[in-house]
């Protein structure tokens, strides 16, 4: 599985990016192109783009205005990782092939990231715990709640070309969910639940190479996840001693999320619950 990612830098240097699963694309102002362009920027279908084993070609399919690369117009030609197709009124687009184990590569890299974070957090908080004093108040639960859900086992899909299909679209939700995670956390959760239900469907459809790179996403972020929730627990249950109202109230918020709708979270909202009547009443 192959994901072709553009950006796309404009005069006033905004930038965009846009990604299309597969090794195919087209670039224009059409409606119906992968990429689209402004009116005044590139023609209804102005260049096509596609590969040929992991090297991405460039071609033309107007002869004006003139698609170029390093001032040189072009009919097709093979793009490096750092040529830029230059269009009409200054647009640039520059255009990358990222292959599974790439994808793979780049959610492991996120995850590990927010693992050494939530790891940094940890040890800090619990230098903070142990010069802090005990609390009457309720301790945070031994056990973290069971946030994620039973990983799937099956693929709804039995023919190897639609079980294909439909892991690439998991997989695709997933890199979605994943991105946003810092944002959402609940997100960071369904992510998982996606890149399981990839790794389902591809190994119906016999994509063994597939299978792990879906397998490995959604084992790192589960685990940066139920990093980072442990982390916050320490965090917030000094927060609250500390009177801290600013740095506990995010911490609950982005607990609750994480925990929303999941199966055991129950008696670890009791608990939220139980801090938040704590922190009000200071």
């Amino acid at each position: 599985m192959y994901t072709l990612r553009f950006l796309i830098t404009r005069t006033n240097g905004t930038k965009e990016t846009a990604a299309i699963d597969g090794k195919r694309a087209v670039i224009g102002h059409g409606a119906h192109c992968d990429v689209r362009l402004n009116l005044d920027e590139a023609a209804y279908e102005h260049v096509a783009i596609d590969c040929e084993g992991d090297e991405v070609f460039a071609a033309a399919m107007v002869a004006a205005p003139a698609v170029t690369v390093d001032g040189g117009a072009i009919t097709r030609r093979a793009l490096t990782p750092d040529d830029t197709l230059a269009f009409a009124g200054g647009v640039t687009v520059r255009v990358t092939l990222e292959s599974e184990a790439a994808k793979a590569g780049n959610g492991g890299a996120a995850a590990r990231r927010i693992g050494i974070l939530a790891a940094l957090t940890l040890v800090f908080v619990v230098f903070l715990l142990a010069k802090g004093r005990k609390s009457a108040a309720a301790e945070a639960p031994r056990e973290l709640p069971q946030i994620f859900e039973a990983a799937a086992t099956g693929c709804p899909q039995n023919a190897p070309d639609q079980a294909e299909a439909l892991a690439d679209e998991r997989y695709a939700l997933a890199e979605v969910r994943r991105e946003r995670y810092p944002f959402v956390p609940h997100d960071g959760v369904a992510a998982v639940a996606l890149y399981e239900q990839a790794a389902a469907c591809f190994r119906a459809a016999r994509d063994a190479t597939s299978v792990t790179a879906s397998d490995n996403a959604a084992r790192s972020l589960r685990s940066a996840i139920t990093l980072d929730v442990r982390a916050r627990l320490l965090r917030l249950e000094y927060s609250a001693r500390a009177h801290d109202l600013g740095l506990a109230a995010q911490d609950l918020q982005v607990l609750r999320s994480v925990v929303d709708g999941s199966v055991g979270g129950a008696s670890f909202s009791s608990y939220l619950d139980d801090v938040q009547r704590r922190l009000q009443a200071k």
